[in-house]
């Protein structure tokens, strides 16, 4: 019997991050991890979705440019069309300016990249338990 799709991580898929993937690959969304250990999701084997979090805006902005670079890298190892990196912070304000100068720096854009700038209440049920420790919030990058 097929496993139905979490309909919390679909919606995430589709509305938050506005993917337009088919809807049979969209239906194939499980929780994934990077082998940095980066929580996300993979939608389908097409889609690689990534979540970067951590308390220290100045440590999660320092490590953006490697850490996009790394999962640029496995995206392509592991044959994704896209990754779709989400960085996820409570202060969005201070992480949207140091984010604009972080994408400056990283050079000509990868049309098959893309950057997410959430809250972590955004993020679902389902990955945000899947990215905290119990009695810790280490960033994940």
């Amino acid at each position: 019997m097929a496993r139905l799709p979490d309909p919390e991580l679909v919606r995430f898929v589709r509305e938050t991050l506005g993917c337009g993937c088919p809807e049979e690959l969209v239906e194939r969304t499980a929780l994934d991890r990077s082998e940095a250990g980066e929580p996300g999701l993979d939608v389908g084997g097409r889609l690689l979705v990534r979540v970067l979090i951590g308390d220290d805006v100045e440590g999660l902005v320092r490590n953006l440019p490697g850490a996009v670079l790394r999962l640029r890298d496995e995206r392509d190892r592991r044959g994704f069309n896209r990754v779709r990196v989400v960085v996820a912070h409570d202060r969005l304000g201070d992480v949207a300016a140091a984010l604009d100068r972080v994408v400056a720096a990283l050079g000509p854009g990868d049309d098959r990249l893309h950057l997410h700038l959430l809250s972590p209440a955004d993020l679902p049920a389902a990955l945000l338990e899947d990215i905290e420790t119990p009695g810790t919030r280490e960033p994940a990058i």
